[in-house]
């Protein structure tokens, strides 16, 4: 296994990787989705199954918040810059409550209409650094009304950077509560909030799934196709960088 799994990595050190050694029987169906590297270069994910039931294949991706998703928020409907602001994709808009007293953890309750495993979180300041971020809390509940716990939190968070910030988490639910803090204890100002992750399909993680995971993020309007060379393949990508953990 570690002599295979060597072998994978070398085969994906290559400019153009071809297809794994470990090809499924043929009585299996694949499919395949096109996606990109954080660098930019494309790649491909494929996924087998002998009934062509691709559910606990499903691979993550970032999610597209709706603002009919984003429940309730801290300063209420009189703000002028909602909590949908962090959520549309748009680094130009800003979710900036009212103010409230000096410390106040202000909050966002967004629903995601079924129950995800979120795996990654980004915040983008504004960077002002007044107003700036440095740690949150994220709470999880599965059911309404909510029962919340505590599913991550960070205090790694950097001010005076706009762009994105990761962090790896890693929970369950549906119902979603981030609680924000500054590190003057004014009120935030955010620009982007996204959340990395796929249904919850409640199949054991220990199931076997053939998707070597190279980094590769599928976005959501990725049409299915069949595997390149109409050969067997679990993965090709064109990448310069050896596989990430």
């Amino acid at each position: 296994m570690e002599l295979l799994a060597a072998y994978i990595v070398a085969v994906l050190i290559v400019h153009h990787a071809g297809c794994s050694p470990c090809k499924p029987h043929l009585d299996q169906v694949c499919s395949c989705k096109q996606g990109q590297l954080n660098s930019q270069e494309t790649c491909t994910v494929c996924a087998c199954s002998h009934d062509g039931n691709f559910g606990q294949c499903t691979t993550s991706q970032w999610l597209n918040i709706s603002t009919t998703w984003i429940v309730e928020e801290s300063s209420g409907s009189s703000t002028v810059d909602f909590a949908e602001n962090m959520f549309d994709g748009d680094s130009a808009t800003v979710w900036e409550p009212l103010d409230k007293p000096e410390g106040y953890e202000h909050w966002v309750i967004v629903d995601l209409q079924t129950s995800f495993r979120i795996r990654r979180v980004t915040i983008a300041n504004n960077g002002d650094g007044v107003h700036d971020v440095v740690s949150f809390v994220m709470e999880s509940s599965t059911s309404s009304p909510y029962v919340w716990e505590t599913a991550y939190s960070s205090a790694e968070v950097l001010s005076g950077i706009p762009m994105p910030q990761y962090s790896s988490p890693d929970f369950v639910g549906r119902y979603l509560k981030l609680k924000v803090n500054t590190q003057s204890g004014v009120r935030p100002s955010l620009r982007e909030v996204s959340l990395y992750g796929k249904e919850n399909t409640g199949d054991p993680e220990s199931l076997p799934c053939p998707v070597l995971n190279t980094g590769c993020i599928i976005s959501d309007t990725a049409g299915e196709t069949a595997p390149p060379g109409d050969q067997d393949c679990f993965v090709t990508a064109n990448i310069y960088e050896g596989l990430r953990r």
